[in-house]
Order: C-alpha cells, then sequence, then structure tokens
C-alpha cells in the first residue's frame, strides 16, 4: 500500500495514514509545508516512489523518495503544486534529487521580561535577550524549541528568584520567575527532555549586574549568582549536537559560569559573609544588593545601621563608661 504524512502550518507533523485518507486540515487555513511517502510490503520491493513539491517563494525543489521529506520546515511557506512518480527498483530518478527540502535547523527561542520595559520579543539560539550596561534586571523568562521536527522531547527550565529561591521547573513557552512585584532572577538551570535530550546538548550564560558575562553552562547546570543580590541582566542561549564542541567564552568576566555568596555563623553566633570569589568581608560598609551592611575588623556581622565608635587609649585615663554608654556608642 501507500501510506503518507503532512506537516500543516501551525500544527506540525500528523501521524501517517494510509489509501485514499485525508491528511491536513480543511477550513482551518492551515496550510501543508511539507510531506513524506512510503511503500509497503511488496510494492516497495518493486518500486521507489518519487515526489517533489512546489512552494510558496522557493518554487520547485528536486524530486525526493521513500520517506524523505519534501517541502520545507521553519519558513511558514506553503506548497503549491505536487507531482508523483511510481519507478520500478533500479531506474533512474525522474529529475535531481539534490535538494528535495528546506528545513531550518532545530534551535532554542526564548523571551525575556525586562524590568521597566515588559516582555522583549523572541530570540534565537546564539542571540542575546535581555539588556546590558543599561542596570535593567530579568524578572521572568520563557523558552521554547523551534524546528522540532519528529525529534520527541521539551525544554524545561527553573530560575531563582531574589527574595523567594529557587522557581519550580516549568516547560515550553510557560513563565518562569515573577512580574511586577520587583523580584528579580538570580540563577538559572535549564535541560532537555526526551531524544531531544539524547541528541543535543543545551548551554546557556547569564550576564549579571555588576560582574558581567559569566561562562557557559549546560544541561541542568545552575548560571549565575546566589546570596550576593545580583540580578541576571541577559541571557544566551545555544543548542550543540552531542560530541560538538561547547559555544566559545567571548567576553566572559568570569571563569565561573555560577558563583555563590554566603554567611557563617560561628559557635558563639556570630555572623561572618564570604562574597562571591570566597573572600570574607571585614572592616566597613560592604553593599549586598541594594543595602549596605557593616562588619569589624575580623569580620564580625554588626548589622545595616552606621555606628558610633569611640577609640580608646592607654592616655586617656580615666574613662567615664557610664556617660559613654549614654551617648549611643
Amino acid at each position: 500500500s501507500i501510506e503518507y504524512q503532512v506537516h500543516v502550518g501551525g500544527i506540525g507533523w500528523q501521524n501517517y495514514i494510509g489509501s485514499n485518507q485525508l491528511a491536513g486540515t480543511t477550513g482551518q487555513g492551515k496550510a501543508l509545508e511539507a510531506l513524506r511517502v512510503r511503500l509497503t510490503g511488496d510494492l516497495a520491493n518493486k518500486y521507489d516512489i518519487y515526489y517533489h513539491v512546489y512552494v510558496e517563494s522557493f518554487g520547485w525543489l528536486d524530486w525526493a523518495s521513500n520517506d524523505q521529506i519534501a517541502g520545507s520546515v521553519g519558513y511558514g511557506k506553503a506548497i503549491k503544486a505536487i507531482e508523483m512518480k511510481l519507478v520500478e527498483k533500479g531506474q533512474s530518478a525522474p529529475g535531481p534529487t539534490t535538494t528535495p527540502n528546506r528545513i531550518k535547523p532545530i534551535s532554542i527561542m526564548y523571551q525575556s521580561y525586562v524590568i521597566g520595559n515588559g516582555w522583549q520579543n523572541y530570540k534565537e539560539s546564539g542571540e542575546t535577550s535581555g539588556t546590558t550596561g543599561q542596570g535593567k534586571a530579568l524578572e521572568a523568562l520563557k523558552m521554547m524549541v523551534a524546528n522540532q521536527g519528529d525529534v520527541a522531547g521539551s525544554i524545561e527550565y527553573s530560575t531563582h528568584v531574589s527574595g523567594l529561591g529557587w522557581q519550580n521547573y516549568v516547560g515550553t513557552n510557560q513563565t518562569s520567575g515573577i512580574t511586577g512585584q520587583g523580584r528579580t532572577i538570580e540563577a538559572l538551570r535549564v535541560r532537555l527532555t526526551g531524544d531531544l535530550a539524547n541528541k543535543y546538548d543545551i548551554y546557556y550564560r547569564v550576564h549579571v549586574g555588576g560582574l558581567g558575562w559569566m561562562t557557559w553552562a549546560s544541561n541542568d547546570q545552575i548560571a549565575g549568582t546566589s546570596g550576593a543580590a545580583r540580578s541576571m541582566e541577559a541571557i544566551e542561549i545555544q543548542l550543540v549536537e552531542k560530541g560538538s564542541p561547547a559555544p566559545e567564552n567571548i567576553g566572559n568576566a568570569t571563569d565561573k559560569a555560577y558563583l555563590e555568596a554566603y554567611w557563617v555563623v560561628d559557635e558563639e553566633g556570630k555572623k561572618y559573609y564570604y562574597d562571591l570569589y570566597g573572600n570574607l568581608v571585614a572592616g566597613g560598609g560592604y553593599l549586598i544588593g541594594d543595602t549596605t551592611h557593616y562588619f569589624g575588623p575580623t569580620g564580625v556581622y554588626l548589622g545595616t545601621e552606621n555606628l558610633l565608635v569611640i577609640d580608646v587609649s592607654a592616655h586617656q585615663k580615666k574613662i567615664d563608661w557610664e556617660q559613654v554608654a549614654g551617648s549611643g556608642i
């Protein structure tokens, strides 16, 4: 028998069907963009099925055969005409077979919500989403796989939101993060699922306020920062076939994809703060986010209020400590 499958605009590939069944849609204004045709049984042993299509803007494409794709995928171009021929095995093709289709490569589309600007347009693999050098943080993200063809699987992603921490993973074109509350994204994880994850690695890097571009993370690794109240301002994502090299690190400000600042409390209950590079913060004021925190010379945390202090020397003899205590020092 004969079996065939069509790619419909806005829907994608439909299931294979058999003799004299309807492939596509009617009354919805959705064009056929590509198709596959194959023979079965003894028919497939004795004959090759050839077919080619006339595509909007592209014209006649070369001949496809035996379940190859004819047409275009990812361009939104309609098939205007089709021609088929049955050829006995061993006989020549009806015409050229070099370019039977135009298929956009699979890629990732992603969209950023920039504080003060709102949602940007979607960007595609390798492009920058967000802003740099403007001090505008990201509040939310959306992602999806484009030109996926018949590769099964999806994309999932999670964001670390200021004041809330890690959000649950969401999938295709869903919002991760929160808009309109002034809560910004500080870190990100992205992963692929299904056959998509078996065939591709997903790489992503982030631009962090006050730091710049960080190196590439991949396949569910963390990108960004935590503990320092620093917001992401832009992202770049690339899809790479398994076994291919990772994207180049160009213009990076650090050699890390993720940096973490953290607090430590000792046995006496005294707090200490280590910055994104693992250095103990000591001696004066230190900005964490928009707030200045104060630390003693040994690194002991003193709070967020500016402190009055007294420097006492042995030459000052007797000190009225009750008066000192009453002065607010």
